[in-house]
């Protein structure tokens, strides 16, 4: 709700055409969350049932395994659309709307943030604490309508997901997991050690891959775009030029062969050796030695027609 409510703020304080660019990031951060919290909400009868039988112990146990389960699975995929996320939405959209890749980064930050206070959501509604949670959910809409509207403002369409950093911080990444803590009985510095440490060293290697594979993508060599159109051959050797390749006018009037765009270490230009094939695939059809010692020479079209010759 509250991101429709974002892109309402969008459209009321800059032109309509802005709404885009949130719209499309919007979607990817919607994509994120559905995947890392894909489970999370089988986890509430469980928080219902070990508060029944006062099993602090287990509640812990699995609270902060759903966070750090959600974390997990979020980073890498919020690292990947931060290593690639231009290529991607030119893929899929063609024409990208400006400032969409930015737009795009900042929600997931936004997203990896909220995903603790999405637990906390889930295990306070189960342990039946509505009450804490409906006040301290209105608290941050107010702050996060004020900020959203002067971050938009004097940012453009990205200051919705600038704006609603500072909240989810506070709220959903600090004090919601505080409340859970106290409620079931451990120190915050457990929390941080096993929900939020073993995060690091995914989030590390999965940056680290990705900046790999950004060098490596940036060392490959980009062929030109002529080489990779197949070129046809008339006739047994003549060659006709690709779509992208420029014939000269020869001296005579006549037009010249193109240059041959030179083939990547490795291949092989595929014009000669189309015409060499045709070339043999001719000559074994039509020459031909009978019984009488005749030899008939490769055919011709048209009135130039070898005859049919004698060897003596």
């Amino acid at each position: 709700m509250s991101f429709q409510l974002d892109s309402l703020i969008i459209g009321i304080i800059l032109p309509v055409a802005q709404v885009a660019p949130y719209s499309v990031a919007l979607n990817t951060s919607n994509f994120t969350r559905s995947l890392s919290t894909q489970g999370s909400a089988l986890l509430l009868p469980s928080y219902s049932h070990f508060d029944a039988v006062d099993d602090r112990k287990r509640q812990s146990q699995y609270f902060m395994n759903g966070v750090m389960a959600c974390l997990v699975l979020a980073v890498p995929i919020i690292v990947s659309l931060a290593a690639f996320g231009e290529p991607i939405l030119k893929l899929w959209l063609g024409s990208v709307p400006p400032k969409t890749y930015e737009i795009m980064i900042a929600l997931g930050i936004v997203n990896a943030l909220q995903l603790p206070g999405h637990q906390c959501f889930l295990f306070l509604t189960g342990v039946g604490r509505n009450r804490q949670l409906v006040g301290l959910a209105v608290i941050g809409a107010v702050v996060n309508l004020g900020g959203t509207i002067a971050a938009t403002y004097w940012l453009g369409p990205i200051g919705p997901a600038i704006g609603s950093i500072p909240v989810v911080l506070v709220l959903d990444f600090t004090v919601l997991p505080i409340m859970v803590c106290r409620y079931i009985g451990i120190p915050v510095g457990q929390y941080v050690r096993l929900a939020l440490g073993p995060v690091v060293p995914v989030g590390l290697a999965a940056g680290a891959v990705a900046l790999a594979l950004v060098h490596l993508h940036r060392r490959t060599p980009e062929w030109p775009p002529s080489w990779r159109r197949s070129s046809r051959v008339r006739g047994l050797g003549g060659v006709r030029p690709g779509p992208g390749e420029a014939r000269a006018r020869a001296p005579g009037g006549d037009l010249a062969t193109p240059a041959a765009t030179p083939a990547p270490p490795g291949l092989i230009d595929a014009q000669p050796v189309m015409a060499s094939v045709l070339t043999r695939a001719r000559t074994s059809r039509s020459v031909r030695v009978n019984s009488g010692r005749t030899v008939r020479r490769p055919a011709a079209r048209g009135a130039g027609a070898a005859p049919r010759c004698r060897i003596r």
